[in-house]
């Protein structure tokens, strides 16, 4: 069966993006070819937002060249690193990279610069899976790809490459089966942990050098007693280039024990001052625990820090300790470039602060994003980065400092969850992280906000009347369920009959998964908390009422997948939970049957079913693995991934279909073409799309464009052969399947 896509907006995006379009009615020639469609960047029709950057590097040779690199926030996922050569102008152009290379995720400070002609040299450490080092000897243009074996699964916190010798480098290094301080004098081509012994099987989280005496180097050294009995972890300093190490006296405050995470900062005109943020082995949302020290003797002495109170309102609460912010991904240390006793921090969010004085007393600036970090570009402006991008202020001391947009054109966004329009090609409705409401595509890279929605969730839309759409997720005030019964402009609460206690109330994304229409009757909603709930829309200006089916499939666990089969009426029902469990309604959820593929999986979250929709029997799942909090330990690698199973009798019997999917790799999203004799499917993993024509028996990287990117949701719309994929880093982007056969 031949299908046609009759679709304006993919000729026009080919067509910018060099690719040439066939006469067939807008198939592609050259199939799989990956168009991206933004956000780059999001207007609010006063500034311009983009995703998460973590670190911003400097060319001190070049004052219009900057580098930025971006995270999720320590796991897996990331937007890769990204240059402009027109830093100066009011709206910077930036180009990605190393979409191609093996991983994307550039977390902390993870970047840096040995300034020289042909741009210098760049190293880079990518997380895993498929971590490594990155090199690049011409400004960016190529890379080598190194210590892939070594670092294949590791966290980095830190690189940091000697002032002195370009092939001297530092990686700071946790998680998984690697941890420490390494050191290669070969440019990055081999790695010698050069962890103090004492310490015992510590992660490092940061390294400094000190630029004037690059034998003077930092490093804070965390999780000192996994595995090894030793109790040490703290600050360490070498003076002979990493051979050998000595750990600071810190004036801890009592009852307070190194945490899993320090950052360090050296300032620029002074090396002797060195500032530190660690956290507490206590640590945690509900406990936020940290302190600040600093030494001006090159860490002969070392003294507390007053710590900065929180503006009011902030994202805590109002008993002792906790003003300050828990998350080692949101550690703000920076120190001007000009003046050591000028330091920046943060305090719970949004609270942005400075001290004049090294930190013992504290001035809150204005709030323009959750800040990650500051740095400073040729002139010493300060550059805020921040879950919503980069912005500049060239007067962030003043009475009124003012932040510019530095965005331009950045299409570095983590989406979360994607809703194509069926009978509008130029709509696409959104979740992203840290993205305060739902955003838009209307046509163009340049996304709008939508006035509903939150940075978690799910947006669904009518097939047959696009003007109904549907929104569900958690914000600061609690969950929500919204419609819009004019395309997304205006927005009702449809909240009745739900009972609140029965939905897990947190800002991650992983609850509000589990939101569906009905194939066949769009106007039946089926949503999943611990229970499975139902509604039908009755039209324009009558509420939502809700109902929950009378028995939850797995009592107190969340679930995290729900689907209606088509052709059954409503009555065959699907849901999967937290713990890799399914179960399976076939009269309308009046009971409930335990349909796991495999029940021994306990740790694992479903988050996709797809359902034949001429066979409501024959259907996929898949399940994924929960990441290791932090900068947490372990002397394993991570779980397999890629845990996709298929059954042809509703559960009765599963079959794996993992096939030869890299094994490293989480499956997080699944969707199928089922107008091939043997359904197409696509599996969104920790990097880029894989597909297989043989129901798994042999999987194949869909790249042709697509970054190694984590895919977290997917689409695909049969009647215009579009599947569609939110990237956790780098945005939407969109392909044509060509026809089935």
């Amino acid at each position: 069966m031949a299908r046609f896509r009759l679709l304006s907006l993919t000729l026009f995006a080919l067509s910018m993006f060099g690719i040439a379009a066939a006469a067939d009615h807008g198939r592609l020639a050259r199939p799989h070819n990956w168009t991206f469609v933004g956000p780059a960047p999001i207007f609010d029709k006063a500034t311009r937002f983009s995703g998460r950057v973590d670190v911003a590097v400097r060319d001190p040779l070049d004052p219009n060249v900057m580098y930025v690199a971006g995270s999720g926030g320590g796991g897996t996922a990331g937007s890769g690193i990204w240059k402009t050569t027109d830093w100066l102008d009011t709206n910077p152009t930036w180009q990605p990279l190393i979409d191609a290379q093996p991983s994307l995720s550039i977390f902390g400070k993870s970047l840096a610069l040995f300034a020289g002609p042909r741009g210098g040299i760049l190293y880079a450490a990518a997380q895993g899976p498929n971590g490594g080092i990155l090199r690049s000897a011409d400004g960016g243009r190529h890379w080598k790809f190194l210590a892939g074996n070594l670092f294949a699964n590791a966290l980095f916190g830190a690189i940091a490459v000697s002032p002195a010798n370009s092939k001297v480098v530092f990686a700071a290094v946790g998680g998984n089966t690697v941890h420490g301080l390494f050191r290669s004098s070969d440019g990055g081509m081999s790695w010698a942990n050069v962890t103090d012994p004492t310490i015992g099987l510590g992660a490092a989280s940061d390294v400094v050098i000190n630029p004037l005496n690059p034998a003077v180097i930092y490093t804070g050294i965390v999780n000192g007693a996994a595995g090894s009995g030793a109790t040490h972890g703290g600050i360490y300093q070498s003076t002979d280039g990493g051979n050998s190490w000595s750990a600071m006296a810190l004036p801890l405050p009592a009852n307070f024990a190194i945490g899993d995470f320090i950052a360090l900062r050296m300032a620029p005109s002074n090396p002797n001052y060195v500032y530190s943020t660690i956290f507490g082995s206590n640590n945690g949302p509900k406990n936020p625990q940290l302190q600040r020290f600093r030494t001006v003797d090159g860490g002969a002495n070392w003294e507390l820090l007053t710590l900065p109170n929180a503006r009011v309102p902030s994202m805590c609460g109002t008993s002792p300790n906790t003003s300050q912010d828990f998350r080692f991904w949101h550690v703000v240390l920076g120190v001007d470039p000009a003046n050591p006793d000028v330091v920046y921090a943060n305090a719970c969010e949004p609270t942005f602060v400075a001290s004049t004085d090294g930190g013992h007393s504290w001035t809150q600036l204005p709030t323009v994003d959750d800040v990650v970090n500051v740095f400073f570009d040729d002139s010493g402006n300060l550059m805020l980065v921040g879950d919503r991008g980069i912005h500049l202020s060239t007067n962030a001391l003043s009475m009124s400092p003012t932040f510019v947009s530095k965005q331009g054109n950045l299409g570095n966004f983590l989406i979360h969850t994607l809703a194509l329009d069926p009978l509008n090609p130029s709509i696409i409705d959104a979740v992203a992280q840290d993205q305060l409401s739902g955003i838009q595509f209307t046509g163009s890279t340049t996304w709008n906000y939508l006035p509903a929605g939150s940075e978690v969730g799910r947006f669904r839309i009518n097939p047959v009347n696009d003007n109904l759409v549907y929104t569900w997720g958690f914000e600061q005030s609690g969950i929500f369920l919204k419609r819009s019964e004019d395309g997304g402009q205006s927005w009702q609460t449809e909240m009745t009959g739900l009972a609140t206690a029965d939905f897990q109330a947190e800002d991650e994304q992983l609850p509000y998964n589990a939101f569906a229409l009905d194939p066949d009757d769009p106007a039946h909603l089926v949503l999943g908390g611990q229970h499975v709930w139902e509604a039908v829309d009755q039209g324009p200006s009558q509420p939502l009422v809700w109902n929950m089916l009378s028995t939850a499939p797995s009592p107190g666990n969340q679930i995290t997948a729900v689907a209606v089969a088509p052709g059954s009426n409503g009555q065959t029902i699907y849901a999967g939970t937290v713990g890799g469990t399914l179960f399976v309604s076939t009269n309308g959820g009046s009971t409930w049957s335990n349909v796991s593929p495999q029940p021994a999986i306990t740790e694992d979250v479903t988050t996709a079913i797809v359902i034949d929709p001429k066979n409501p029997a024959r259907l996929f799942v898949n399940t994924v693995s929960s990441e290791p909090p932090g900068w947490e330990l372990s002397t394993a690698n991570p779980p397999a991934g890629g845990r996709i199973w298929m059954t042809a009798n509703g559960g009765t019997s599963w079959t794996n279909i993992d096939g030869d999917l890299p094994a490293g790799l989480g499956v997080h999203a699944l969707a199928a073409d089922f107008a091939f004799r043997t359904p197409a499917l696509f599996a969104g993993t920790d990097r880029s799309v894989f597909w297989s024509r043989n129901l798994g028996k042999h999987w194949t990287i869909l790249k042709n464009g697509l970054p190694n990117v984590t895919i977290d949701d997917m689409e695909f719309l049969p009647q215009t052969a579009v599947l569609a994929v939110g990237t956790f880093g780098r945005g939407v982007w969109e392909t044509v399947i060509p026809g089935g056969d």
